[in-house]
């Protein structure tokens, strides 16, 4: 029954949250306001569709392949707008493996008990838990493994996470805005972009939203 519980909880948060997102997100409200001349702005229009078109044409060197289908309307709502696009996402995971402490983070974790014990979907917790309980009644099948890994086995939940580039600091500030109040609390400018004109302080600005 918990785990029927944390299984909706964990459904139901993250779609509210995306459909939110995507309501604040279309459709775009572009900036009349700015102290720089209508050539620069053209200018800076232009590089920055130019990044974006390129960008998005790149294949998918994702794990997967693809964008997560629990994020995917998410992205496309982003992408169809002008002054931002998607550079990666994740709808969130749940994963397996053993060893004795959690690392901080996936990369870098210990002995991965397979690609397959890893979930983006809710429904996959079940199956998760399953392989858990086969693993400690049974145990690995070599001993060299199990002395150099560790014994037990963790399950990690890892939230949904996004990244985007806009093409202000104005489309960076209502990007942060909308994912606050759709309850992404975890969302802020993570770094300077590419600077789209020369000679000016016209750049992108890379965003980073959690959730």
């Amino acid at each position: 029954m918990r785990q029927l519980r944390v299984t909706a909880h964990w459904a139901s948060t993250r779609q509210l949250a995306i459909r939110r997102l995507c309501r604040a997100s279309n459709p775009p409200v572009e900036n009349a306001l700015s102290e720089h001349c209508p050539r620069q702005l053209q200018q800076r229009d232009r590089v920055f569709s130019n990044l974006k078109d390129t960008f998005l044409r790149k294949p998918d060197k994702s794990f997967a392949g693809r964008i997560d289908p629990g994020i995917a309307v998410l992205c496309e709502v982003l992408n169809r707008r002008s002054d931002v696009f998607t550079s990666s996402s994740c709808a969130g995971r749940a994963l397996l493996w053993f060893g004795d402490e959690p690392p901080a983070k996936r990369r870098g974790a210990p002995a991965f008990l397979s690609e397959a014990q890893s979930s983006h979907d809710p429904s996959g917790i079940a199956g998760l838990l399953d392989a858990a309980m086969e693993y400690q009644s049974v145990g690995m099948s070599s001993t060299d493994d199990r002395d150099s890994c560790g014994t037990t086995v963790w399950l990690r939940f890892e939230p949904m996470v996004l990244h985007v580039c806009c093409r202000d600091w104005s489309a960076a500030e209502k990007l942060i805005r909308a994912a606050r109040a759709a309850g992404l609390k975890k969302a802020a400018v993570a770094s300077p972009g590419p600077g789209l004109v020369r000679r000016t302080d016209l750049r992108a600005w890379r965003v980073a939203i959690e959730g």
